[in-house]
């Protein structure tokens, strides 16, 4: 009877120490999707499908403050209804930049954040302004400086409803995807930020077909997860480009 009772016992934590695998297992595949998905998305600016990887909750957007020290904020380039505000600091996690920009959109006359990139340099897919050109874009260089100080002051303070309010919903934006794209061979590997955020580090191929003509290139970049409701989503405020 005893050696029946140390049986059962064994098997039971046999069990027990498989389960916490299996639910890793199951996470991993998960983020894996979910990262997947929304790279596809992103890249053919297919919004409709891309919210879907989103959390619901709109704060979950923003992750913890990914800077240690001050920030060195750098120049403001508008092109009439998109801006950047360039900036250099030391990010806590060595898998974030140095350098990067705050990406703005106006609404009407109000500057919003849209998101938060981390490069090397700016990748020209994304089309951002390379200066500002016009009488009228330098006029509101002030302004979007002020609007991105503002951003990362919250974000420092972790007011995350500060930040939403600052924030430009841009995946409501009505917007066609793009034709004659196609995105493949995406890899992910996953591994965690320095503040335990799910990274998803990817690898992707792009390519844009006109006729018989046909361009292709590699882009590399890495996004952040939250767990929502016992599912994944993105962090899609902050992107690291690698390209």
């Amino acid at each position: 009877m005893q050696r029946k009772y140390y049986l059962v016992l064994g098997m039971l934590v046999l069990l027990l120490g498989w389960a916490p695998s299996v639910g890793r297992a199951s996470d991993t595949d998960e983020q894996r999707q979910v990262a997947t998905r929304f790279i596809r998305h992103y890249f053919l600016s297919d919004l409709a499908q891309l919210a879907q990887t989103l959390p619901a909750d709109s704060l979950a957007l923003f992750g913890p403050y990914p800077f240690e020290g001050k920030i060195s904020l750098g120049a403001v380039k508008v092109d009439d209804a998109q801006a950047i505000l360039e900036f250099t600091a030391t990010p806590v996690d060595p898998k974030f930049r140095r350098h990067g920009a705050v990406i703005f959109r106006r609404d009407g006359t109000i500057w919003l954040v849209r998101q938060v990139l981390f490069y090397d340099r700016i990748p020209r897919l994304f089309g951002l302004p390379a200066k500002s050109v016009t009488t009228g874009d330098r006029a509101y260089e002030p302004a979007v400086k002020t609007v991105g100080a503002a951003f990362l002051a919250a974000w420092r303070d972790d007011d995350k409803r500060r930040m939403l309010g600052l924030w430009y919903d841009w995946t409501k934006v009505p917007r066609q995807p793009v034709e004659r794209l196609s995105v493949s061979d995406i890899d992910i590997d996953l591994s965690a930020t320095t503040w335990s955020d799910c990274y998803a580090r990817y690898t992707a191929k792009l390519i844009y077909r006109l006729g018989i003509l046909s361009y292709s290139m590699t882009v590399k970049g890495g996004l952040l997860l939250v767990e929502e409701k016992n599912q994944w989503k993105v962090r899609a405020n902050t992107l690291v480009l690698d390209f």
